[in-house]
């Protein structure tokens, strides 16, 4: 577990970014995120503040509509789903 940096922490205090705890559940995976129906808003910056990261990347799969947030950029560009949000 990571301190949060002085960024996030303004970040999400001024409302700026969502945190995973709030609004998705662990993939199981250690680095996505299955995000809560109706929980990404776009224009928003996303953060783990379990770990201290950044989110890099959020998805929404062309087969089934699961929308999932990762640490790193796989969602761009990828055939399976529709980048909703990159970093």
């Amino acid at each position: 577990m990571l301190p949060l940096s002085e960024r996030m922490k303004g970040k999400l205090a001024r409302g700026e970014a969502l945190d995973m705890a709030a609004i998705a559940e662990p993939a199981g995976d250690g680095e996505t995120f299955l995000l809560k129906p109706g929980a990404f808003v776009d224009g928003k910056d996303y953060v783990d503040s379990a770990t201290g990261r950044f989110i890099w990347s959020i998805g929404q799969a062309r087969d089934g509509g699961a929308v999932i947030a990762s640490f790193d950029t796989r969602f761009y560009q990828h055939r399976d789903y529709e980048c909703l949000w990159l970093r």
